[in-house]
């Protein structure tokens, strides 16, 4: 069944122009070329490209049609979002100088941004041919080199004593929280013995605008690294939260030797009998053999007592040969006799004037001649004599 036409053989166009009985389109007014994105249409640039606060840097970007007869041209929607950032449509070159303080102190440490960048191609009577594309773009905190300064109290320290140490850092870098300020890092000292192993660190304090104090000690109260001078040290220097390093500081210290106090073998009293020739040899040194000991005098001697002391040999200037020379007769008086050794020991280092004096007391307890007649009476007498002076 058929509808719409009174009659079959009715023509439904018959009441149209003939243009269109034609098959042709009735005529309209001109259009302009509509944009057409275009995969004959091509970007040339970077995907993604990195800046840093403080330094100049630029790319290019270029276009081009396979189409034969347009114009190309490059343009940048978002260009205002760069502050400082200049684009040549002539060149193609973008370029960006992001100053210091681009990004504020909320912004992260490397931040990211996006480009827009739109490519025309235009001819003539054709529509005009569009792309675009997304720049990844990042933008790096620039980090400003921390500076370091090291005192030592003392660069001169001797075993058995402690120096404090005192670092201040100045790091622009560094914010409010804790975890923005800079870092120390120590190391050792080429052809330098290390001091690292007796230096302590405290926390680091905050001074305000960027500055900040850290404080430790040298501890040698239980150290033995020299026999008489050595030059010892460690490096410092300081890292910020962005890795930018200070220049390393070296610092030095001369080690001196401890002083020890000289010791000798003449420990306990000498026991003789009148009458004895005594020639008693002992030794006065210094027990670790680093310092030099030196005899300064005798005091007291009795009379027709000689002592003396020489250095061992030049091999061992801490060791002192020493001798007691003393005929008794058998009418020496029997008792305690004490006089005094006085020495002193000095480094063997020229430089360290310091030196450690001690002075020792002697004795020589003197008993009596035996007679030639014993009694019971004379041998009570001389044993009590002798148990008063502590000898049995």
């Amino acid at each position: 069944m058929f509808t719409g036409c009174g009659k079959w053989e009715q023509d439904p166009l018959a009441q149209a122009q003939g243009q269109l009985r034609q098959g042709q389109q009735k005529p309209t007014d001109a259009e302009s070329p509509k944009a057409d994105q275009s995969e004959l249409l091509r970007i040339f640039s970077p995907d993604s490209f990195g800046f840093k606060e403080g330094q100049e840097n630029h790319f290019t970007i270029t276009s081009k049609t396979l189409e034969e007869g347009f114009s190309n041209s490059i343009s940048i929607s978002n260009l205002d979002d760069f502050v400082d950032a200049t684009f040549d449509p002539a060149t193609g070159v973008f370029q960006w100088h992001p100053k210091k303080g681009t990004l504020s102190a909320t912004d992260p440490d490397v931040k990211d941004y996006v480009l827009k960048v739109r490519a025309t191609a235009e001819k003539t009577g054709e529509k005009v041919r569009t792309r675009s594309k997304d720049i990844s773009l990042t933008l790096s905190r620039r980090g400003d080199i921390p500076t370091l300064s090291v005192t030592l109290r003392k660069d001169t320290i001797r075993e058995g004593d402690m120096t404090q140490l005192d670092i201040e850092i100045y790091d622009q870098d560094a914010q409010v929280a804790e975890t923005t300020w800079p870092t120390i890092q120590l190391g050792s000292v080429a052809s330098t013995q290390s001091l690292l192993g007796f230096l302590s660190l405290g926390g680091m304090r905050s001074l305000g605008k960027g500055w900040f104090a850290v404080s430790g000690y040298i501890d040698l109260q239980s150290a033995e690294v020299t026999s008489n001078m050595d030059k010892f040290g460690f490096s410092v220097r300081a890292l910020s939260r962005l890795l930018k390093s200070s220049a390393t500081q070296n610092v030095y210290a001369t080690i001196l030797t401890s002083l020890s106090e000289p010791v000798t073998t003449w420990t306990e009293p000498l026991r003789v009998v009148a009458g004895e020739n005594i020639n008693y040899q002992f030794l006065i040194m210094d027990p670790k053999a680093e310092t030099r000991v030196t005899l300064k005098q005798f005091d007291a001697l009795p009379a027709e007592a000689k002592a003396s002391c020489q250095t061992a040999n030049s091999t061992k200037p801490s060791l002192l040969a020493c001798s007691l020379l003393w005929p008794t007769t058998t009418t020496t008086p029997d008792r305690v006799y004490s006089f005094s050794a006085s020495v002193v020991a000095t480094n063997t280092y020229y430089g360290d004037s310091a030196s450690k004096p001690k002075s020792f007391q002697l004795k020589v307890i003197v008993s009596p001649a035996p007679t030639t007649t014993t009694t019971t009476t004379s041998t009570s007498t001389t044993s009590t004599t002798l148990r008063s002076l502590g000898v049995h």
